[in-house]
C-alpha cells in the first residue's frame, strides 16, 4: 500500500467512509466524525481539500453513507436525524434535507443501484417503535426518496448488501440470511446460516461475480472471517481465516467491514488496519497488501483503528477511515515484477490499457513510433490478461507488424520513447504471444527514471504518467 494523503482532521472520533465521483470525474471522500459529515475532494491525492462540513445535530459514534446518481444518503445511530439527503452538485449551497417519517436512527443503509432502491437497517421503525426489520425506499427520483415497504422477518438486521434485488443480511446473533426483494409484496427468504453460532454476524459482502459471501463476525473478540458458498440454494460455510499484525495479543484480531472489488477482498480490521486479499482462490483468500493505521496499539483492547474502507473509486484510490486519526488515501502497489527482458513477440501486438470509459491499445508501427488505438480489446486475435501493474526490470519490447523489435521506455523528462529496432534478446528473457491486456482500470506497465517509479495510464486516450512514489 502506498499512502498518498492523510489530512489532519480535528475531531475526537471518526467512523464510516464512502466515496463519490461527479460528472466531471472529480472524486470525493465522505467521512463521518462524532460531530459532523465531512466531504473531501481527493481528485488530487497529493492535495486533499475539505469542501463540506455539516454538523447535523447529534454527537454519535456511528454514521453510514451511500450514494446514488448525484445524491448522498446518510444515517446515524444513537441520534434522531432520520434519513439525510445531500445534493452533491450543490455542496456550496448547503442543499441538505432529511425525512424522519419512518425512523429517527439507523445503523446502516445500502443502495441497489440497478433497481433504484434504498435499504435501511438497524433502525427503529415508526409506527410502533419496532427495533428490527428492513425499511425500503424507492429512489428513482433520488432527491425525494419514497417509502414503499417495511419488511419484518422478526430479526434485527445490522448490515445489508443488495445486488439486483437479492439482499444479503447480517443479522447479529441470528445469523446471515439471503432475501429476494424482487416483489415487495411477496418478499421471500432464499437461504440462511446461523453458523457459527454464538457469534455476531456483523457485515458481509457478496463477490459480485462468484457464489461466495465474505462475512465479518465482530464478536467474540478474535473470531475469524467466514467464507460462505451458495450451493444449490443453501448457504454453506466453506472456510474461516484471521489475519493479525500484532503479536502476543491478549484477545485477538477483529475484522469489521469487508468489500469485494476487482477480484480482491478489502477488510477494515480495526487494530490491524486495512488488509487486502487476493481472491484467485475464492475459498481461500490470500493476503497481498496491508497498512496498519493504528501503530500505537500493543493489544486488542476496545475498539480502535481502521473502521471502514472504500475501494471503488475508478482512479484506483482507496479511502480508509481510522477511528482516532481520520481519513487516509492509498494506492495499491502490488504489481507483477519481471526480472528480465519482456517481449511481446506477435507482430502488431501491444499493451491494452483501460481508463474509466474505454480501452486503448499501445503498439509500435513499422517506422518505430508508438501507436495509440482507442476503443479496442485486441487487434492481434489473441491476448493475455494481467490483473495488476507490470514492472519489467529489463527491457519491455514490442514487435512491429513487420517483425522488427523495439524497446518502450520512459525518459528522464517523463516522456514515453521507443528505441530501435533492436535484436531479439539472447540472454534471460520472457515472451508472450498476442496482446497484453491490463484488466483493472488504471493499471499498466511501470517504468523507472531518475524521478522514481511511474505507471503508464491513459486518460481520454492520452498517455499519462502516474507517479507511484
Amino acid at each position: 500500500m502506498v499512502l498518498k494523503s492523510h489530512p489532519v482532521l480535528a475531531a475526537s472520533a471518526f467512523n464510516d467512509v464512502w466515496g463519490y465521483e461527479d460528472s466531471l470525474q472529480n472524486e470525493f471522500a465522505i467521512i463521518g466524525s462524532n460531530a459532523s459529515i465531512r466531504i473531501y475532494n481527493v481528485t488530487n491525492t497529493d492535495s486533499v481539500t475539505l469542501v463540506y462540513n455539516f454538523s447535523d445535530g447529534a454527537s454519535t459514534s456511528w454514521r453510514d453513507f451511500k450514494t446514488y446518481k448525484n445524491y448522498l444518503y446518510a444515517v446515524c445511530d444513537n441520534c434522531s436525524e432520520g434519513l439525510e439527503i445531500i445534493n452533491m452538485d450543490s455542496l456550496s449551497f448547503g442543499n441538505f434535507k432529511q425525512t424522519t417519517a419512518q425512523f429517527l436512527k439507523a445503523h446502516n443503509i445500502y443502495v441497489d443501484t440497478i433497481n433504484a432502491r434504498l435499504y435501511v437497517v438497524g433502525a427503529t421503525y415508526f409506527p410502533g417503535g419496532i427495533n428490527r426489520g428492513i425499511i425500503i425506499y424507492d429512489i428513482s427520483n433520488p432527491g425525494n426518496p419514497v417509502f414503499v415497504k417495511f419488511f419484518d422477518d422478526n430479526k434485527y438486521v445490522h448490515d445489508i448488501y443488495v445486488q439486483n434485488n437479492i439482499g444479503y443480511a447480517s443479522s447479529g446473533y441470528s445469523g446471515t440470511f439471503v432475501y429476494d426483494f424482487s416483489n415487495l409484496n411477496n418478499i421471500t427468504t432464499l437461504m440462511g446460516n446461523e453458523n457459527p453460532t454464538s457469534t455476531y454476524h456483523h457485515s458481509s459482502w457478496k463477490n459480485p461475480n462468484a457464489p461466495y459471501i465474505y462475512s465479518a463476525h465482530e464478536l467474540p473478540d478474535g473470531y475469524p472471517m467466514v467464507v460462505y458458498k451458495i450451493v444449490n440454494g443453501n448457504l454453506i460455510l466453506q472456510n474461516t481465516f484471521i489475519e493479525s499484525l500484532i503479536t502476543n495479543a491478549s484477545v485477538g484480531a477483529r475484522p469489521h467491514n469487508p468489500y469485494v472489488h476487482e477480484n480482491k477482498l478489502f477488510i477494515s480490521y480495526y487494530h490491524d488496519g486495512l488488509q487486502v486479499f487476493d481472491l484467485s482462490n475464492p475459498e481461500k483468500p490470500k493476503k497481498c497488501a496491508y497498512y496498519d493505521t493504528y501503530l500505537t496499539n500493543t493489544n486488542y483492547s476496545g475498539f480502535q483503528g481502521n473502521w471502514g474502507v472504500y475501494p471503488f473509486l475508478r482512479s484506483g484510490s482507496i479511502l480508509v477511515s481510522d477511528i482516532s486519526s481520520g481519513l487516509y488515501v492509498f494506492k495499491l502497489d502490488i504489481g507483477v515484477k519481471v526480472q528480465s527482458d519482456f517481449v511481446l513477440t506477435t507482430p502488431g501486438a501491444g499493451l491494452i490499457i483501460r481508463d474509466k470509459n474505454a480501452s486503448y491499445k499501445l503498439s509500435v508501427s513499422n517506422a518505430g513510433t508508438l501507436v495509440n488505438t482507442s476503443g479496442v480489446q485486441n487487434l492481434s486475435g489473441n491476448q493475455k490478461f494481467v490483473y495488476s501493474d507490470l514492472e519489467v526490470q529489463g527491457n519491455l519490447m514490442l514487435t512491429a507488424p513487420n517483425g522488427l523489435h523495439y524497446v518502450l521506455s520512459l525518459n528522464n523528462s517523463g516522456q514515453f520513447v521507443v528505441s530501435g529496432p533492436t535484436s531479439f534478446p539472447t540472454g534471460n528473457h520472457m515472451t508472450i504471444s498476442g496482446d497484453l491486456s491490463f484488466d483493472d482500470i488504471f493499471t499498466g506497465p511501470i517504468f523507472t527514471n531518475t524521478a522514481g517509479r511511474h505507471r503508464m495510464i491513459c486518460k481520454g486516450g492520452v498517455l499519462k504518467v502516474d507517479k507511484m512514489f
